[in-house]
């Protein structure tokens, strides 16, 4: 119960948006999942209790179960912080996908600003030791237990106590064993993830991750109806426009970090945080209406390279047995000639990308390690004005044509960059974020610039796009379509210039980057089974996004997300019959892609 109101308080921005009597309704609702776990969490000292009665060892016994003690407070202090942190910047609660993370411990200490991560660390030791100083002084162990009892009533005691224990972990004497949805009791997912005991949700979360690598937990109907369904929503390829000037123009993939709608200005965002791409856009073809399918940027890489739809709780990008059969831009580029390259100004190593860009066929990959240790400016790596050089200096020596990919940083918390801009001087973490996207845009109008200037640049094509979304500068909910929609332009001396400042409202995702851009190459896309061409004149337009536990599906006439954990609409957007229909399409989906994602 304490941590939930950790939870809370860590949680604030959210927190103070919703009735309070529904937050405290919230330790209602969740104490059973607390009982749960206090039940898990007493079987061991339970056991050491019982043995205590027939051993004459108890002082090894009382020194187990003190270590027991002090180590599970200190973990489920470090559990709670972490949550707490975690969710302000996902929008979701520590499970096994956010965990796989821990891997990264440099990275993860620079994710937050102010060092959060070290903060919990000095908590977590702080907690240590002052639990070890109680145990010391304080409190009675098993070397206590002293005197001759009847061996029966300490048997009796520990059957019984044991039934308990079974029912608190199952919640009852009911048919069905307790979940995260006996905690669920309200249609606003904060409500429920604060309801939620954060430890039990790990614990079940990890066991879920490795139940769900041999079982679809998305199946909702025969596999033959939902292919019926996914196949009556792509078009068959008829004509589109011819956007490139030349039929193999040399191809810049620039991928923004965390660039949302928001800051862009055509596409209705606030004015002068991209006051250069926001120039761009007049110089280019811009479409309002495009999302990414995902929240972070491994899902983001896979869903724009490869055309692979987003996992909730997993990336593909995490499994090296999976990603390596996977399809991608680079491969089907380098049958026709093109040279490939990819270029990131941090540590390639990172939820397993380097893996990933070496098996989707990049030639040469540049990240931080072929940067001077007197360009590491940044947390993650080098800043984006650095990347930028490096770019610039690296596509005149590539043979033509070439596709090359940038993946920017600067952008990523805790948005600390070498910049200040005066209208974004507050250290709260909207400020942050439009001084850093504010940053990066400079650094991206510096180098269109100078790259102006070079010989390949009336032959070369940019197309430029985000990652992901982003919750800030408006704070928007984990599961809001509007935090998936991103900038998507392409510009470029390639262009066709009937094209320029022109806007596209066709709604579009990442995975239908590949089978468009190949169409215009005339290159066959028919490996990219999820990526449809949005600009065939008989293009079906929807885009469909994943968080956390649940799909969103966006058409033009009606918008739905559906919440996998508490199995309720919680975005109704159109009429009824519509949203029925949306429903069952995006549910065709999510089972569809996760059925073929066990396959592989």
């Amino acid at each position: 119960m304490l941590a939930r109101l950790v939870f809370i308080i860590l949680n604030w921005n959210q927190a103070s948006t919703v009735d309070f009597s529904l937050l405290i309704t919230s330790f209602y609702h969740g104490f059973k999942l607390d009982i749960s776990m206090c039940s898990y969490l007493s079987v061991l000292p339970t056991f050491l209790w019982f043995l205590s009665h027939f051993t004459a060892r108890k002082m090894l016994l009382n020194r187990i179960l003190k270590t027991y003690n002090v180590v599970l407070l200190s973990v489920i202090v470090f559990i709670t912080l972490a949550d707490g942190e975690l969710y302000q910047h996902w929008g979701q609660k520590l499970n096994g996908y956010a965990s796989s993370f821990a891997k990264f411990p440099k990275e993860m200490l620079v994710f937050s600003s102010g060092g959060y991560m070290l903060k919990l660390v000095l908590i977590v030791l702080g907690f240590v030791t002052l639990a070890t100083l109680i145990y010391s002084k304080g409190m009675k162990g098993l070397d206590e237990v002293k005197g001759s009892v009847a061996k029966w009533k300490p048997a009796s005691a520990f059957l019984v106590i044991l039934c308990i224990l079974f029912l608190g972990i199952r919640g009852g004497v009911g048919k069905a064993a307790i979940n995260q949805s006996s905690a669920f009791f309200s249609a606003n997912i904060f409500l429920n993830h604060t309801a939620i005991n954060t430890t039990w949700n790990l614990m079940a979360s990890l066991i879920e991750s490795s139940e769900n690598t041999k079982h679809n937990p998305y199946t909702f109907m025969d596999n033959l109806e939902a292919q019926k369904i996914i196949d009556s929503l792509n078009n068959q390829p008829t004509t589109s426009e011819t956007l490139f000037t030349s039929k193999t123009p040399n191809i810049i993939l620039v991928v923004l970090e965390g660039w949302t709608a928001d800051v862009i200005e055509p596409l209705g965002g606030e004015q002068n945080v991209t006051p250069f791409l926001n120039a761009l856009c007049k110089d280019g073809l811009l479409f309002d209406n495009f999302y990414a399918n995902g929240n972070r940027t491994d899902k983001g890489l896979a869903a724009i390279i490869s055309s692979q739809p987003s996992l909730a709780h997993s990336s593909i990008i995490n499994n090296i047995q999976k990603f390596t059969s996977l399809p991608s831009i680079p491969f089907s580029l380098k049958k026709i000639g093109y040279h490939t390259s990819f270029y990131y100004g941090g540590a390639s190593e990172f939820a397993n990308m380097k893996g990933y860009w070496l098996s989707s066929g990049y030639d040469d990959i540049i990240d931080l390690n072929n940067f001077e240790m007197n360009k590491h400016n940044a947390e993650w790596g080098v800043h984006d004005d650095v990347l930028w050089e490096k770019v610039l200096g690296g596509l005149g020596k590539y043979k033509q044509p070439f596709f090359t990919t940038v993946l920017t940083l600067s952008s990523h918390e805790p948005f600390n960059v070498p910049h200040h801009n005066p209208n974004y001087m507050g250290e709260d973490d909207p400020n942050l974020y439009r001084n850093s996207v504010n940053f990066a845009d400079k650094t991206l109008g510096e180098f269109f610039v100078k790259a102006k200037q070079q010989s390949w640049y009336a032959n070369t094509l940019f197309v430029i796009l985000s990652d992901h979304g982003h919750q800030w500068p408006k704070n928007r909910l984990a599961y809001d379509p509007q935090r998936f929609r991103i900038p998507f332009l392409i510009t470029g001396g390639a262009l066709n210039a009937q094209y320029k400042g022109k806007v596209n409202h066709v709604i579009a995702n990442q995975v239908d980057i590949a089978a468009t851009l190949l169409h215009q190459l005339g290159i066959s896309s028919n490996e990219f089974n999820w990526s449809r061409n949005f600009l065939d004149s008989a293009y079906k337009p929807f885009a469909t996004f994943v968080y956390n536990d649940g799909i969103g599906m966006v058409k033009p006439e009606a918008i739905l997300v559906f919440d996998q954990e508490s199995k309720q609409r919680i975005i109704s957007v159109g009429d009824s019959t519509l949203l029925n229909q949306l429903e069952i399409e995006a549910k065709a989906y999510e089972q569809l892609y996760y059925q073929e994602y066990l396959k592989r």
